[in-house]
């Protein structure tokens, strides 16, 4: 599966990455660079066309200045620098080809700035020569009017104005040489010795007229030469071969658009058609999966266990499945739709269908409901409900869905479960004491105390166990537990905390659980009671046993020990003095060490044993208790 979602998703970013590719180079031409480039090649070819204009001005004499001329030619070197920016469309060798005419072009512009430079420095020098050239003719004419030739000379200087003029229009050796030859003529006139006459002419005026004949005669050609080569070709010589190239490399890009085109729409109509076949395809599979999951919902819907139902909110139903049917009782869905379309009162408890109601359109759902429901023979049953709100897009309510549980026998399990729990914690309850027994039942380790001072007890029942001789064991045990039940109901009543039985010895403590001050008190109200009882038993069954009882009062360790079966037991010295103050008295009798002695003798009546030898201890002073001072008694009856 991986490899697959691999190779589709490489093969999805191939094909986006074509179609980006073509899509790219077929926007390679934008049309507002070719317009800019075609408008700059076209303003270039109109720059050319006015530097001719420009030069034919200054070489006419229609201008005096350069700065129009200088003007064309810095707009040509900014025409070609904009040139420069080719449009992207072009490749590399293209524009490498436009460059270099433009390079050519660009040289060409600036050599002819360097040559107006030149060119104005010759012409500036020429002017002045041509300018000054008539006024020399004129004062020569005034200077030699009195000559005896004047009128040959003057004729010679005239004809060698118009000569020099002649030049200047069309300047060529056969004019050159005829300048010359008038010149030559001249300069044999003025110089001729018979009409020599120095205050009329002199060699020098031949000298100046001469100088600026020959640097008319030498510039004339020089000037012409500048500014010929100012003169450009016509403008279509620079452009043309430019508007050529561009033309043949922008219907080349169109070629390779075109082209581009053509890939592009095929690779999108073969990947449309591919993507839908794929969808076609998925679209196929889907609705197969859909069929077998409509399928096996449909088989699922009808032999679910569990009920299923669709209900609208004013409580109509849409759809129950047979599961539900069962549960209620009914025959079929129909049957069950039917009695709930009359009123059929399905809940025991009448307000839980409006609680329910009320929980959903707090909430849109309600999980884990527990109800007892009437079923249709009448008996009752235990369901749990879990139910959701289905909206549209916009939120409003199209039904409620839920599925039923029967949890009927879960409920009996659990009540079960419940009384054994009960009996458990009771029965928990008769070998702990209670306090102990909730530690337990809480899943706590019971925490073994210290108890500074408590009060414990010790009756042995004398002669009791030979009556097991004379009576049937359930007689004898029956006799025993009455009791041994009394006893624990004074233990109850005195709050005292029993703590075994061993065989027809009972134990019981004051003050191990509950710190009191009166536990010594207690313990001795106990005893007496107890021996009172001991005396009812005997006189109603007529059998000759009696009770024993010992007293202590000290320290203990009390403490839960065992873990199958609990037992809380007490331990210490004082448990030990407890016994022994039981094991050596005297039947019928309560037997009190020297420590409780002190506590209870301002408030009962004892006489005195004398001094006791008891195991493991010295010997001691005891005491047996015989019953309150009557005024101790009277003194609680007022109270």
């Amino acid at each position: 599966m991986i490899l697959a979602l691999v190779r589709n998703t490489v093969f999805t970013v191939g094909i986006l990455f074509l179609l980006a590719f073509f899509w790219f180079n077929i926007q390679a031409i934008n049309l507002t660079e070719h317009e800019r480039f075609i408008n700059d090649a076209r303003l270039l070819k109109a720059g050319y066309a006015s530097l001719n204009q420009d030069v034919l001005k200054v070489r006419y004499g229609l201008v005096n200045h350069y700065d129009e001329l200088n003007k064309s030619l810095n707009i040509l070197l900014t025409l070609l620098e904009n040139l420069k920016q080719f449009p992207h469309f072009l490749t590399a060798t293209e524009t490498m080809q436009l460059a270099h005419h433009l390079e050519e072009q660009q040289t060409s512009v600036k050599q002819k700035k360097q040559l107006l430079e030149s060119f104005k420095s010759l012409d500036s020098s020429y002017k002045s020569s041509f300018t000054y050239f008539p006024a020399l003719i004129n004062e020569l004419t005034l200077k030699l009017s009195q000559r005896k030739n004047s009128l040959l000379v003057t004729a010679s200087l005239e004809q060698l104005l118009r000569d020099v003029l002649r030049y200047d229009n069309s300047p060529n050796e056969a004019l050159k040489h005829t300048v010359e030859s008038t010149m030559g003529e001249l300069e044999g006139l003025l110089l001729d010795s018979h009409t020599n006459d120095t205050t009329q002419g002199t060699a020098d005026d031949v000298n100046r007229l001469h100088q600026q004949v020959q640097l008319i005669l030498e510039n004339k050609p020089a000037l012409d030469a500048q500014l010929q080569e100012l003169v450009t070709l016509p403008a279509d010589y620079y452009t043309e071969p430019l508007f050529m190239a561009y033309s043949d490399y922008y219907q080349q890009a169109r070629e390779r658009v075109t082209t581009y085109q053509y890939y592009f729409t095929g690779l999108l109509l073969t990947s449309l058609l591919i993507v839908i076949s794929f969808t076609s395809f998925k679209f196929r599979t889907y609705q197969r999966g859909a069929q077998q999951a409509h399928h096996q919902f449909q088989q699922l819907f009808e032999h679910s266990q569990e009920g299923f139902f669709q209900r609208t909110g004013d409580g109509r139903y849409l759809l129950v499945n047979p599961a539900l049917a069962r549960i209620f009782g009914f025959d079929s869905p129909t049957a069950l739709i039917h009695a709930f379309s009359k009123g059929y009162q399905r809940y025991v408890a009448p307000e839980q269908l409006s609680d329910i109601i009320h929980l959903l359109k707090k909430q849109n759902s309600a999980e884990k409901i527990e109800s007892q429901i009437y079923r249709k023979d009448g008996s009752t049953a235990w369901i749990r409900e879990n139910i959701h709100a289905v909206r549209d897009t916009n939120g409003d309510l199209l039904y409620y869905q839920g599925t039923v549980e029967n949890i009927s026998e879960c409920k009996q399990l659990e009540d079960t479960l419940h009384q054994e729990k009960q009996l458990t914690d009771r029965l928990l309850t008769t070998v702990l004491p209670i306090p102990i027994a909730n530690q337990v039942k809480a899943g706590k380790q019971a925490v073994a105390q210290y108890v500074e001072e408590s009060t414990i007890l010790f009756a042995d029942l004398v002669g009791f166990t030979n009556l097991t001789n004379r009576l049937p064991p359930q007689e004898f045990v029956d006799l025993l537990n009455q009791i041994f039940n009394t006893f624990d109901k004074l233990a109850e009543a005195y709050r005292l905390e029993k703590i075994k039985t061993i065989g027809d010895a009972y134990m019981v403590a004051g003050g191990v659980l509950t710190t009191r001050r009166d536990h010594a008190q207690a313990i001795a109200d106990i005893a007496l009671d107890m021996r009172d009882a001991v005396r009812q038993f005997r006189a109603v069954i007529g059998e000759n046993f009696d009770v024993r009882i010992g007293i202590h009062t000290g320290a203990v360790v009390s403490g839960v020990i065992g873990t199958k079966r609990f037992n809380y037991d007490i331990w210490g010295e004082t448990v030990n003095i407890a016994s022994q103050m039981e094991s050596t008295g005297l039947a019928g009798c309560i037997q009190v060490s020297e420590t409780t002695y002190q506590l209870l003798r301002q408030e009962y009546l004892f006489t005195s044993r004398g001094i006791l030898d008891l195991k493991g201890k010295t010997k001691t002073q005891g005491y047996l208790l015989k019953n309150k001072k009557w005024q101790v008694v009277q003194n609680r009856q007022s109270a």
